[in-house]
C-alpha cells in the first residue's frame, strides 16, 4: 500500500499537515458520514492509466501516483481538508515532479448532494504548488484560491463502504513559465482544470508516528487502525 503522510507544517500536501474536520449543525445538502470518529481519510488514484492531470491548455501535467489524506472527525461533515502528493508525473510528455509546498485542499458542501467546492489553501508562506520538469525548463505554478467547483462524491463497496471522488474543478488560477514553454515569457492561465479520480477510505485514527523530513518539510505519518465506513451523501 502506498505509504500515506502527514506533514505538519502545511500541504498539496500540510505539507503534510491536515485539519480536524468541523461539522456543520445545520442541515446541508451534501455530507459525508464516518462511522468511527476520529478518523484518518486517505486517497488514491484509481487507475495509473487514467492519470490526474493538471491542464493549463499550454503544458498538461499528468501524474500516475496521486494520493490524499487528512483527518476527519463527526457525521454529517460538511467542511475538511486533505493534502495531496503526487509521483510519477510527467510535464508536456516528460518527466516532472510536482511540489504542493504545504498546499492542501479545503472541501466545502454544497447545495447539490454529492457535490463539494474546493479551495487551495494554507501553502506555506511565499510558496504555491509547483509543477517543473526535469528535462524542460518549464514550470506550473498554481497559488491558493477558491473556492472553485468541483469534486463529485460516489459511494461504493460494503462492510464497510468507501467513496469514490471524481475531481473535475475547473477554472484554476496559474502560470505556466520557462524558457521552453509555450509562450517563454510566462503565461498567466484563469482557466485551468484538475481532473482525476481517486478510492477514498477511511480508518481508525491511532495518532501520529516520529517526525520525518521530506522535500524539505516536516511531517508525521497517519497512524492507520481499522478501515471504518465512509458514506457520501
Amino acid at each position: 500500500m502506498i505509504r500515506k503522510l502527514r506533514v505538519l507544517t502545511l500541504a498539496f500536501v500540510a505539507v503534510l499537515a491536515s485539519s480536524a474536520v468541523a461539522a456543520s449543525g445545520a442541515q446541508a445538502a451534501s455530507s459525508l458520514d464516518i462511522g468511527t470518529t476520529p478518523s484518518v481519510l486517505t486517497g488514491e488514484i484509481v487507475s495509473a492509466l487514467s492519470p490526474h492531470t493538471w491542464g493549463t491548455g499550454k503544458a498538461d501535467a499528468k501524474c500516475e501516483v496521486a494520493n490524499l489524506e487528512g483527518t476527519f472527525s463527526g457525521t454529517n461533515v460538511t467542511e475538511g481538508t486533505l493534502t495531496p502528493t503526487f509521483a510519477k508525473c510527467k510535464l508536456a510528455g516528460l518527466a516532472a515532479e510536482v511540489r504542493v509546498n504545504g498546499c492542501k485542499y479545503t472541501l466545502t458542501n454544497t447545495a447539490t448532494a454529492l457535490e463539494f467546492n474546493m479551495d487551495i489553501t494554507g501553502c506555506t508562506t511565499g510558496k504555491t504548488i509547483e509543477i517543473r520538469s526535469s528535462v524542460l525548463n518549464c514550470t506550473i505554478t498554481v497559488k491558493e484560491q477558491g473556492p472553485v467547483a468541483k469534486i463529485t462524491f460516489g459511494n461504493a463497496g460494503s462492510s464497510p463502504s468507501h467513496i469514490v471522488a471524481t475531481m473535475a474543478v475547473v477554472n484554476l488560477h496559474g502560470l505556466v513559465d520557462g524558457t521552453d514553454c509555450p509562450d517563454p515569457n510566462g503565461t498567466t492561465v484563469a482557466t485551468g482544470t484538475l481532473t482525476g479520480k481517486t478510492t477514498i477510505k477511511a480508518f481508525a485514527d491511532k495518532g501520529l508516528g516520529e517526525e520525518r523530513e521530506e522535500l524539505g518539510h516536516s511531517f508525521s505519518p497517519f497512524l492507520e487502525g481499522a478501515q471504518t465506513s465512509l458514506v457520501a451523501t
